[in-house]
């Protein structure tokens, strides 16, 4: 129940925050101000700043939450994925400025990030061996809506490839 921050040269930890249940998914805000973490097992996202590792008090989003993604045009909404809930629609946005969750239409959403050029959301539906899936879903973030549905021959344990997580 704790995330460390770690010096990347000298390869030793400077500071170790105590935040919720089963902490998992890691973001900084667009203008690396601020770090969010998300808990699999608690039902807020934690805010710090940076360097002094304050807290900024919670999200409360009411919710467990799996990954978390920033859109850099569109620096107030928070995105993240639910996890270890039996409500549908797993992909919401948290807008700082509103405090208000926005649910997006579609079940099973496992992890989902932006595209390069912020135009597109792109999620996989399970990042399991035990919950395989065939799809990946593409949405607008403007509108919230899926534009577009992949299916693909097979089925896979998808756990989506994003920058500076799962091993890139």
């Amino acid at each position: 129940n704790t995330t460390s921050v770690i010096d990347p040269i000298a390869m030793k930890e400077i500071a170790r925050i105590p935040v919720g249940k089963q902490p998992h998914g890691i973001m900084w805000s667009p203008d690396s101000k601020t770090l969010f973490v998300a808990h699999e097992r608690d039902n807020y996202i934690a805010r710090f700043e940076a360097g002094t590792w304050k807290s900024m008090g919670p999200l409360m989003v009411g919710v467990p939450q799996h990954v978390l993604v920033f859109n850099s045009a569109r620096p107030n909404e928070l995105w993240f994925t639910v996890t270890n809930s039996n409500e549908n629609d797993h992909l919401r946005v948290y807008d700082l400025e509103t405090k208000k969750v926005t649910r997006v239409q579609v079940n099973v959403v496992h992890d989902a990030y932006f595209t390069p050029d912020d135009s597109e959301i792109w999620s996989s539906s399970s990042g399991f061996l035990e919950k395989p899936s065939d799809r990946m879903v593409i949405y607008d973030p403007i509108t919230r809506k899926v534009k577009q549905e992949l299916r693909l021959s097979g089925r896979y344990p998808f756990h989506t490839l994003k920058a500076f997580q799962d091993g890139v």
